[in-house]
């Protein structure tokens, strides 16, 4: 049993193969479901708006853009990847890196200086 969950970690999955069955072109059956759900709560928050502001021209002008951007946000490339996976690799990469503290010294006395110990000579 150990040795099948090692022998899956270890599935190469080359680029340009899909993993998943695409119900449509670039939305994985995951990232279709995560869109159809963003999709519902963005159409009652923009008829909120509409309802609110009256006009409903701004509500269904919000609710354009609003589909549209999780469109672009949700269509996997040919990579397997979509633009949410991008930006959670790229906050998990600025959150793993350290940060360091570097000084520069003209010279040998700077330092010493700004350490506070000097070499005792003979």
């Amino acid at each position: 049993m150990e040795n099948k969950i090692e022998d899956r970690k270890k599935l190469y999955i080359p680029a340009r193969i899909k993993v998943e069955n695409e119900p449509l072109k670039g939305f994985s059956s995951r990232s279709l479901k995560w869109f159809l759900i963003s999709g519902i709560i963005a159409s009652v928050f923009c008829l909120i708006v509409g309802l609110i502001s009256k006009e409903f021209s701004y509500g269904i002008l919000l609710w354009m853009f609003t589909i549209g951007a999780l469109a672009v946000a949700f269509h996997e490339n040919e990579l397997n990847m979509n633009m949410v996976n991008y930006f959670m690799v790229l906050f998990r990469f600025a959150g793993e890196q350290q940060k360091y503290e570097y000084f520069f010294y003209d010279t040998l006395d700077d330092m010493e200086e700004k350490h506070g110990h000097r070499k005792q000579s003979k």
